[in-house]
C-alpha cells in the first residue's frame, strides 16, 4: 500500500510562455510526468518504463506536485503490472514523442493505482502546441529535455516489511486489463500541406455549381495559416463549400476542418452548426473519402470541452448513423473502418468520464450486435473491442446485456484474426464476461 502522487515538470522551463502569441493560445509549460508510489518516481520514455528515486532525475524537483490518493494495490501487483505494461505497451521503442508518451504512461498507471486521471490539461496539450507552426522549433527542445533513469527492475524497489503472499500477489495481477480503458481520446492532428490544399480549392472553384469569391478564398488561406479562426467569414465561407458545392468535392475544406478542430477550440455556435452538418454527411450514400474525414473530425471534436458536451448531446443520432453506414456501406476501405473504430472508443470514454446507463447499452448493443461482426480490418476490431470492452467492465448491465447477445461467441470467432494485440484484448473481454 502506499500514498500515490503525480509530479508535473515543465520541459520548457519556463521558456515556454514566449511562444504564446505564436501559437494563439496561452502556453504556461510543455509538461513531463511521473507516478510517484512505494518510494519510486516511475516514468515513461525512449529508455521504456524507468525509474528513480522521487525528484532524482535531470530535471531536479517537480515544478508541481498532486496527490492522487491511497492506493490499495500491493506493491508485489503493482511490480507484475508494469512488468505486462512494458510487455505489451510500454515499450521503448514504441515511445512517441505526441502519441505515445510519458504522459499516456502516468494517466494508465494512475488510474490503475487510484482510478484518478492525471489533468486532462496535460493529455491535451501535446496536439494543441505540436501542430502548430513552431512545433519544429519546439520539437528538440522537448527530446533533449526527456529525462533518463533506471530500468523498472534495477535497482530493486525496496521490499516491504510484509510482503503479500505469492496468492495474492497473482490474485491482484489477474485483474490486470493492459487494453482497456483506454488512456485518452484517439484524434487526427496530422498537419495539412496549405499550397497543395489551396491550389485544389483555386482548381475546383472554377468548376461550374462551385463559385466563390476571391475574398472568400483568400479568407480561408487566412485560416489554414493562423491568421484567423473558424468563426465569421471564414466559417461562412465553409458552411458555403459544404452545402453548396458538389458534394464529391468538398474534402478539402472536411480536411482543414479536420486540422483545425484538432489544433484549436470553436466557438459553441460554430461547434453546433457544424455538428448539424457533419451529420448531414454522416449518412452510407456519401462517398468513403468524406465519411472518412467527417468521422475524424468527429473524433477531434473529443479534444475541448465544448465540442465534446456537444458530441455527447447528440450521441444517439451519431450512433445511429454509424450503425446505418457499418450495414449498408459495402467494401469499406480499412481508413473509413479504423476512423469508425476510433469514434465509438472516444465515445466509450466520455461515457466513463460522464456515466449513462442508456447511452452504454445503446452502445454496446451496436458493438456487440453490428460493429464486430460486420467489420475486417484488424486494427478498427481492436479499437471496436477496446470501446466494449470499456463499457462493459465497468457496468454489471452492460455485461449482463453483452451476455445475453452471445457476445462471447463472437469473440471467439475473432480470435482467428492474425492480431496478437487484438486476441489479448479478446480474452480480456471473455474475463469479464465471465
Amino acid at each position: 500500500m502506499s500514498e500515490v502522487q503525480l509530479y508535473i515538470y515543465d520541459l520548457a522551463q519556463g521558456m515556454a510562455a514566449q511562444f504564446s502569441p505564436l501559437l494563439g493560445f496561452q502556453l504556461d509549460g510543455i509538461w513531463h510526468t511521473a507516478i510517484v508510489a512505494y518510494g519510486r518516481e516511475w516514468f515513461f520514455g525512449a529508455g521504456g518504463i524507468e525509474q528513480t528515486l522521487p525528484g532524482q532525475t535531470m530535471l531536479g524537483a517537480p515544478l508541481k506536485t498532486q496527490a492522487l490518493g491511497r492506493t490499495q494495490v500491493t506493491q508485489a501487483a503493482f511490480m507484475a503490472y508494469l512488468d505486462t505494461l512494458e510487455r505489451e505497451r510500454f515499450r521503448g521503442q514504441r515511445y512517441h514523442l505526441l502519441q505515445h508518451n510519458c504522459n499516456h504512461f502516468s494517466s494508465h498507471v494512475a488510474r490503475y493505482l487510484t482510478g484518478q486521471d492525471i489533468p486532462s490539461y496535460i493529455l491535451e496539450l501535446p496536439n494543441r502546441v505540436m501542430n502548430s507552426p513552431i512545433a519544429a522549433l519546439l520539437t528538440p527542445l522537448i527530446e533533449n529535455a526527456t529525462p533518463r533513469g533506471h530500468d523498472i527492475h534495477e535497482p530493486p524497489v525496496p521490499t516491504p516489511a510484509q510482503a503479500p503472499s505469492d496468492a495474492e500477489a497473482m490474485s491482484d495481477r489477474a485483474t490486470i486489463r493492459v487494453h482497456f480503458p483506454p488512456a485518452h481520446y484517439l484524434t487526427y492532428p496530422q498537419m495539412i500541406e496549405v499550397d497543395k490544399l489551396m491550389r485544389k480549392l483555386r482548381e475546383l472553384v472554377t468548376k461550374p455549381g462551385n463559385g466563390l469569391a476571391e475574398t472568400n478564398l483568400l479568407s480561408f488561406l487566412g485560416l489554414l495559416t493562423g491568421q484567423s479562426s473558424l468563426e465569421g467569414l471564414v466559417w461562412t465561407t465553409a458552411k458555403f463549400v459544404l452545402t453548396s458545392w458538389h458534394k464529391e468535392d468538398i474534402f478539402p475544406v472536411l480536411d482543414a476542418i479536420r486540422w483545425i478542430t484538432a489544433d484549436r477550440p470553436i466557438s459553441d455556435e460554430v461547434a453546433e452548426e457544424l455538428l448539424t452538418l457533419l451529420h448531414a454527411l454522416l449518412k452510407p450514400e456519401s462517398s468513403h473519402t468524406n465519411l472518412q474525414l467527417v468521422i475524424k473530425i468527429l473524433c477531434n471534436c473529443f479534444m475541448h470541452n465544448n465540442t465534446k458536451k456537444a458530441m455527447i448531446a447528440h450521441r444517439e443520432y451519431s450512433i445511429s448513423q454509424l450503425n446505418a453506414i457499418v450495414e449498408e456501406v459495402e467494401l469499406m476501405p480499412n481508413v473509413l473502418q479504423i476512423a469508425i473504430g476510433s469514434l465509438v472508443l472516444n465515445y466509450s470514454i466520455a461515457l466513463i468520464e460522464s456515466p449513462d446507463l442508456e447511452a452504454s447499452i445503446q452502445l454496446v448493443s451496436a458493438l456487440s450486435s453490428n460493429y464486430l461482426p460486420k467489420l475486417d480490418n484488424a486494427e478498427a476490431l481492436y479499437r471496436t473491442l477496446v470501446a466494449l470492452g470499456t463499457l462493459i467492465a465497468q457496468d454489471a448491465e452492460c455485461q449482463g446485456l453483452a451476455q445475453a447477445l452471445d457476445l462471447d461467441q463472437t469473440l471467439a470467432s475473432l480470435k482467428k484474426k492474425d492480431c496478437p494485440k487484438l486476441r489479448e484484448c479478446i480474452t480480456e473481454c471473455l474475463a469479464v464476461l465471465r
